[in-house]
């Protein structure tokens, strides 16, 4: 991330050109922690003015994705904290319905995956839309989230057995 050297140098104009190649993705992430659409565009927002009120001291960032999902994650928490006991989900769907060829019939919908999204603690959650949605790796997502691998292994174990027992249909599927 090129655009990353360049804000650190005070270009602040690099912060557009960021916020068009990770928008997308940390809102997504946003979304399946916060579960609510307006509080992850809140921090989304929040994110990208913390990071040019960073300015120099965004040089020293050796991996600038992860540090930004870092700082999201935080924000993010932050709010959660605010509104302690509500894991939100009351509006909206989670995931973008995916078109499928007129002649395929899904064996699974959007909605039951999203419900059983929902389902599952919100730290299992995390991990899966950190691995399945954002293409992250466990360690990758263990430094972020400051969890051991092997927790973060776990959560991800427990998530997918969890989520595969909850959409389950027939025996054997």
């Amino acid at each position: 991330m090129a655009c990353f050297g360049s804000a650190a140098r005070g270009r602040l104009a690099a912060l557009g050109d960021i916020y068009d190649l990770v928008a997308g993705d940390l809102y997504g992430y946003l979304r399946g922690i916060l579960g609510s659409a307006a509080d992850a565009e809140d921090v989304l927002q929040e994110v990208f003015a913390k990071l040019a009120a960073q300015g120099p001291r965004l040089v020293g960032v050796e991996r600038p994705l992860p540090y930004i999902f870092a700082v999201a994650r935080n924000e993010a928490l932050l709010v959660k904290r605010r509104s302690r006991g509500h894991d939100g989900y009351t509006e909206g769907p989670l995931l973008e319905e995916i078109a499928a060829p007129a002649s395929a019939r899904p064996t699974i919908t959007a909605a039951e995956v999203e419900e059983a999204l929902r389902a599952i603690p919100v730290e299992w959650r995390e991990v899966v839309i950190l691995k399945v949605y954002e293409g992250f790796t466990l360690a990758e997502i263990g430094e972020l989230t400051g969890t051991s691998p092997n927790t973060v292994a776990s959560r991800y174990r427990y998530a997918l057995a969890r989520l595969a027992q909850r959409l389950r249909r027939r025996p054997g599927d």
